[in-house]
């Protein structure tokens, strides 16, 4: 009787498997090729698999798809190191280098998203040991459907974004288009990077316009044509301000040259000193003694508003305003350390807010805030 009612209980569950599983269907008893690594039935030119087994079948499954990711993980990996390595030699400077390496970073969604497609095309349970056994499968012809789709996409928005940026007269529309046609280069390179390991020739598709092409054109017209004003007042100002024309020459934007910055020991930024300023940045900081009941540290609060204006238009593009408190066992060290501390946020934030208005690509002017840090703190 006990063998009757395993032999039911076995019968069941088979039966419970092939209801749920949809185009997967089990293998018959006897051990199928592709357990033992043969795959005639699904061949290397059209499907990429990975065999996973165990005890249950949701383990068997995930060690399937496990096998499929890293299998293909490895393979994107591979081609995008020998990508970076040959753009390395083949970058003019720094600023180019910097840029290309943002590919392997960006790598690791979209191949999550290729691996979305993966799918179990196979089970079979040994007869003894009751052991499941998946085989999962990309299906290469349907991934590549779509990975071309996207591509296609991507040189239509670089299409368009470069044609707005080169008939428009506004400056910041410019840049900003062409930061984002760049910007798209790269995510569409990522996709065609997974296409490269989809298609068994290993070929993608090639592009309509060479990166270092796109990143020329934005710093000739930056270098030529944009100019930059920074203008902080406060107890230290001086130094936030170096900060900030840092921050900007960093990124490649010019700055008008002031005086008072080459005694810092600052290059001035550019030479341009008849052209009226395209973006003026400007605003107020502050750094003060707190009182505190703690008897070892003296703290220091800073703070600072900053406001980024768009010249030519007479807009604000741009609005950061930041604050916080360092503490040290000195009122002196209190107040550098705060120093430091407001130097380096409000250089970081004033060029996140530049980019974040360079994306945005909006006419309309933001809502200035009542100088909240300033009025509203102690």
């Amino acid at each position: 009787m006990n063998s009757i009612a395993q032999n039911i209980r076995f019968i069941v569950v088979v039966g419970l498997y092939l209801g749920m599983s949809g185009c997967a269907i089990f293998s018959s008893v006897e051990r199928p090729s592709w357990v033992m690594g043969s795959n005639e039935q699904y061949p290397s030119t059209r499907y990429l698999v990975g065999v996973g087994h165990g005890a249950s079948r949701a383990v068997a499954e995930e060690r399937a798809y496990a096998a499929v990711a890293k299998i293909f993980s490895a393979h994107v990996q591979s081609r995008v190191h020998d990508t970076e390595a040959f753009r390395l030699v083949e970058a003019d400077g720094s600023t180019h280098t910097r840029r290309e390496l943002t590919l392997e970073r960006s790598t690791q969604v979209t191949t999550n998203k290729v691996l979305n497609n993966v799918q179990v095309l196979e089970r079979w349970i040994h007869p003894d040991t009751k052991e499941i056994y998946v085989l999962a499968g990309l299906d290469r012809q349907q991934v590549e459907r779509g990975l071309v789709e996207k591509i296609h996409a991507y040189d239509q928005t670089i299409d368009d974004d470069l044609q707005v940026s080169r008939n428009s007269s506004g400056k910041l529309i410019r840049i900003g288009k062409l930061k984002h046609a760049i910007q798209v280069w790269h995510e569409r390179e990522v996709v065609n990077e997974d296409l490269r390991v989809i298609r068994e020739s290993g070929s993608g598709m090639p592009a309509r316009y060479r990166l270092s092409e796109l990143t020329q054109e934005l710093d000739a017209f930056v270098t030529e044509q944009f100019l930059v004003e920074v203008r902080i007042e406060g107890e230290q100002s001086p130094d936030v301000k170096s900060a900030i024309v840092q921050k900007l020459g960093q990124e490649g934007l010019p700055v008008m040259t002031d005086r008072s910055l080459s005694g810092a020991g600052l290059e001035p930024q550019a030479a341009l000193n008849n052209q009226v300023p395209d973006l003026l940045i400007t605003g107020m900081v502050r750094v003060w003694d707190i009182d505190s009941l703690d008897p070892l540290f003296v703290y220091a609060r800073w703070c600072g508003d900053i406001q980024i204006v768009d010249r030519l238009q007479e807009r604000v593009v741009g609005v950061v305003s930041r604050s916080g408190r360092e503490g040290h066992v000195t009122s002196r060290e209190a107040r550098a350390r705060a120093s430091v501390v407001m130097q380096s946020t409000l250089a970081q934030e004033v060029m996140s807010s530049i980019i974040s208005s360079l994306m945005r690509n909006s006419s309309e002017s933001l809502t200035i805030p009542s100088s909240p840090c300033l009025t509203n703190l102690p």
